[in-house]
């Protein structure tokens, strides 16, 4: 048995079983840790089995930024503090006890400006690939123009988290900066083209004539497959995106264009 002082609950280890990966979930003030113990021979102990305890999750942070990380709840209100991941460095993630366990990550908007834009939302129990963007301040346009895109008078910077599962059971999550967009929606036509991600009543996305846009969802929790797409304010036209439920090996690239009849669109 594992007896640790200061929590509500004994959590019991199977010390016999020492090929097999034993995750310990460990309660204490309504949060939750999963630690892995694993057993491991080692040329130094001879006759010894050697416990190794060490944490599921990992979040690893690639960016040349700083980030930070906040659980919240299904009704999208933070449920605990942010916690700051250095660039380059990894944090251990443990989380409140909730049904689904939700995260944001965020930036700064600028190095000058110490309010943080938190992202869309992801889910960290669901091991997936996602792609995130924050809200952030002009003067970070240049340093990393590919990958900024304006919405509005807004700017938004986008990058990925992938996850990666070890055979000895671990999870690293990496926040990267993704050379291309897993989906861009390519405006050809001369009109103003509206994005609504669930229904009409959401605040649509704006695409302005003759451009194009990475599209990343708000909310990465509930999986979407398709959204609505409205152009010269007549009924919308339903477009559907099939996405790729581990793995996005290829860009899905989206465009719009003008026929003699009537706009159409067509995935590539």
């Amino acid at each position: 048995n594992s007896n640790v002082s200061n929590f509500n609950k004994d959590t019991k280890v199977n010390i016999n079983a020492i090929d097999l990966e034993n995750l310990v979930k460990i309660e204490h003030e309504k949060n939750i840790y999963n630690i892995l113990c694993k057993a491991s021979n080692s040329l130094n102990y001879i006759y010894s089995n050697i416990l190794i305890f060490e944490p599921k999750y990992i979040l690893i942070n690639n960016l040349d930024l700083d980030i930070y990380i906040q659980q919240i709840d299904e009704d999208n209100k933070p449920i605990d503090e942010i916690k700051k991941i250095i660039s380059k460095k990894h944090l251990p993630l443990y989380y409140k006890i909730q049904k689904k366990i939700i995260f944001k990550i965020g930036l700064k908007l600028s190095h000058d400006n110490p309010l943080i834009s938190l992202s869309g939302s992801f889910e960290l129990e669901n091991s997936m690939e996602y792609e995130l963007k924050v809200e952030v301040d002009s003067s970070l346009e240049k340093k990393y123009a590919k990958n900024i895109f304006k919405l509005g008078d807004k700017s938004y910077l986008y990058f990925r988290i992938k996850d990666k599962i070890t055979d000895d059971g671990n999870v690293y999550l990496f926040v990267t900066f993704p050379d291309f967009p897993i989906l861009e929606i390519d405006n050809r036509t001369k009109e103003e083209i509206k994005i609504y991600e669930t229904k009409k009543e959401d605040e649509p996305i704006i695409i302005n004539p003759v451009s194009k846009i990475p599209f990343i969802w708000s909310n990465n929790v509930v999986l979407k497959s398709k959204f609505i797409c409205e152009i010269l304010n007549i009924e919308p036209y339903k477009l559907f995106i099939f996405q790729k439920q581990k793995s996005f090996p290829h860009m899905h690239h989206l465009y719009i264009r003008h026929l003699k009849k009537a706009p159409r669109s067509r995935v590539c």
